[in-house]
């Protein structure tokens, strides 16, 4: 889903510089529950984020900038070069896929180089998924303060063969689909327009676009979010310091228009897609913060409560089921039973923080796996005990990517 995992980086090392018992966070918080094989509608977490109006920590630039292209079919854009098919990986392969660097490394053994695409200069993988032909890997390259920063979505097909199929400006979301939205959905800007497209056999199909959303009173662009529902949900700063404006475009209610939304904080989407799992104020002069489902058309709740049980900048990784949220943040990794946290209910467990570089991602509807460059610790939420599994990925491990299963 992406720029929201910087987001929360930098929110964790501004957290840093105030207390030093966060030290490593920022590093270690990763995103996105791994999703059940098969289950084509459900919805991919949106990683939390910042909102200035709501923590005046972290600090990110969100530039906008050049246009884009789209493939118009899996031979519309050449390959950039042939990577070695999948070769050896680590002894012991991580539960999960991972990106590491410029190597994808498979659950099932072995890895696939990603160095033709990854030596683009200032740029890093952002986000990976894996499709029924391959991966899809978002490249994020930061050009300078002076120039546009850029995303750029890669097929890299199971023999290692890559291939450019979008490249926008800024920010870049790709979504499992909606029930609205079906099968795989990128959503990217281009020369000036907010663009829907779905992915299949290599190529993006452009569904919808609209001018791209821009809010006027800084004329700063809003990207790409979320997909929820009907509706793409759009964010951007107004002070360049997190995400702090919140809106939404309905393909189906034609070009975008502007409303007056109130300030959120989004931490994941709900396994059926129709709303945001986020924070908000009760009433605009509220202190205190709730956390709920938000319905994307005004960003109402739906449900609710108050006070909301965890910051507005941790994330929530749903598992597959939705039964249960894992929610890493400063104290430990968290684990909720999802619907008592709207009756107040607290965590049923907290794991402590690795002293590593962490990645957590969901096996499966019981299952949650930390991955660390020195071995990965397979936990259960059925009442078996951990399991600690050896891993070596080697000093250049100092960001995870895990792969979100989108077949």
């Amino acid at each position: 889903m992406s720029r929201i995992e910087d987001l929360l980086r930098d929110t964790f090392r501004e957290i840093v510089t105030t207390s030093p018992a966060t030290e490593g966070v920022a590093e270690r918080a990763i995103a996105r529950g791994r999703r059940a094989r098969r289950n084509r509608t459900a919805i991919g977490s949106l990683l939390a984020v910042v909102c200035v109006a709501l923590a005046s920590v972290g600090v990110v630039t969100l530039a906008g900038g050049r246009g884009a292209t789209v493939s118009p079919g899996p031979s519309g854009v050449e390959p950039s070069g042939t990577s070695p098919t999948p070769t050896v990986g680590p002894a012991n392969p991580p539960p999960v896929d991972v990106v590491v660097g410029d190597r994808l490394i498979l659950a099932g053994g072995g890895e696939v180089s990603l160095a033709d695409i990854v030596a683009c200069g200032p740029c890093w993988v952002e986000g990976a998924w894996r499709v029924p032909d391959g991966w899809l890997i978002d490249l994020y390259q930061s050009t300078g303060a002076s120039a546009m920063d850029t995303s750029t979505l890669w097929h890299v097909s199971e023999n290692g063969v890559a291939s450019m199929v979008v490249v926008g400006d800024g920010v870049l979301l790709v979504s499992p689909g909606t029930a609205h939205f079906p099968g795989v959905q990128v959503a990217w800007i281009a020369n000036g327009r907010l663009r829907l497209g779905r992915y299949a056999d290599g190529a993006v199909t452009e569904v919808a676009s609209t001018p791209a959303p821009i809010y006027e009173p800084t004329m700063r662009p809003l990207y790409p979010r979320a997909l929820v529902g009907e509706a793409v949900v759009v964010a951007g700063t107004q002070t360049g310091g997190g995400l702090d404006i919140w809106d939404v475009w309905f393909p189906s209610r034609g070009d975008y228009a502007p409303a007056e939304y109130p300030t959120i904080a989004a931490h994941a989407v709900t396994l059926d897609g129709e709303r945001l799992i986020g924070q908000f104020r009760p009433d605009p002069g509220s202190k205190n913060l709730c956390l709920g489902e938000l319905d994307p058309d005004g960003f109402t709740p739906v449900r609710s409560v108050c006070p909301a049980p965890f910051p507005d900048y941790y994330q929530i990784l749903p598992s597959p089921d939705g039964r249960w949220w894992g929610v890493p943040g400063t104290e430990g990794i968290a684990l909720y039973e999802a619907e008592t946290v709207w009756d107040g209910a607290g965590p049923v467990r907290t794991l402590p923080l690795p002293d590593e570089v962490f990645t957590v991602a969901w096996i499966d509807a019981e299952t949650f796996v930390v991955v660390q460059r020195s071995g990965s610790t397979i936990v259960h939420t059925d009442g078996r005990p951990d399991e600690s599994v050896p891993l070596h990925l080697g000093g250049e491990a100092s960001r995870f990517i895990e792969v979100t299963d989108l077949r």
